[in-house]
């Protein structure tokens, strides 16, 4: 064997193991963007069901929602800042699924959006959008999806979310 032969192996072994390092990488990048995505949904999925769960963790809470979604305006102080916790998870939960969706690692269900859209639509709850929607950084997003679907969707009344028989 020549030497020109030992260089024709080397450089044939050499491309063998720069196409395997880079399949090999490849795999990894995939395995790496497969694990965010699944942690994405993870993450918002449990963000959601918190905000959902807060919504009607007890009567007594499950009955205020009703109340500030017929209308917010009409309740105390001290409730209205009990229905701005629990609407501030629901429109964080979907800010999180938004961000996700908007930056390719899951497809936010559009059933997520469509709940937080007729929470909004509500009578209570547009009293109550006008007025701390301002501060979330989706708000435009929201305004936005709100313009485009108001006449298609059904808002949440006090009878149609969170019946208290159903507790």
């Amino acid at each position: 064997m020549n030497w020109d032969a030992v260089g024709a192996l080397a450089e044939t072994f050499g491309a063998i193991a720069v196409v395997s390092t880079i399949a090999y990488l490849a795999i990894q990048i995939r395995d790496s963007r497969r694990n965010a995505e699944l942690t994405a949904v993870d993450t918002v999925m449990s963000g959601w069901n918190q905000a959902i769960q807060a919504l009607g963790e007890s009567k007594e809470i499950a009955s205020l929602i009703q109340r500030a979604l017929a209308d917010y305006n009409e309740l105390e102080q001290a409730e209205k800042f009990v229905f701005h916790t629990r609407m501030d998870a629901v429109i964080n939960a979907y800010f999180k699924g938004s961000s996700y969706d908007d930056r390719g690692l899951w497809d936010l269900p559009s059933e997520i959006e469509t709940a937080v859209l007729r929470l909004i639509l509500s009578p209570g709850g547009t009293q109550w959008w006008e007025g701390a929607g301002e501060v979330y950084p989706n708000r435009d997003k929201i305004n936005q999806l709100l313009e485009a679907q108001r006449s298609e969707l059904i808002p949440f009344s006090d009878t149609s979310f969170l019946s208290v028989e159903r507790l």
